[in-house]
């Protein structure tokens, strides 16, 4: 069986969260279990990406989600910026 990470607190395997991790990715309407109201949106990026982002996230000592966050708020602004001053 496959559990949610609030039911088991952890997963046992790597295959056990790939698993699920590919049912959440299937399934959209199973409600994210976070108490701030942030969803999950799956993206995939290439491996040294990730591996820059991860070593970004421990040297700022921040989850990996606020840097990609800061990142991505931050380019929307911009592009906003751009696009009315184009217009």
């Amino acid at each position: 069986m496959i559990r949610p990470v609030a039911e088991s607190g952890a997963f046992g395997t790597m295959p056990e969260l790939d698993i699920w991790m590919a049912a959440m990715a299937r399934n959209p309407t199973v409600p994210a279990l976070r108490r701030d109201g942030r969803r999950a949106l799956y993206v995939y990026l290439p491996p040294a990406l990730i591996r820059d982002l991860k070593k970004a996230a421990l040297d700022e000592e921040r989850p990996a989600y606020e840097l990609v966050e800061e990142a991505v708020t931050r380019m929307l602004k911009d592009r906003l910026a751009t696009s009315v001053r184009s217009a």
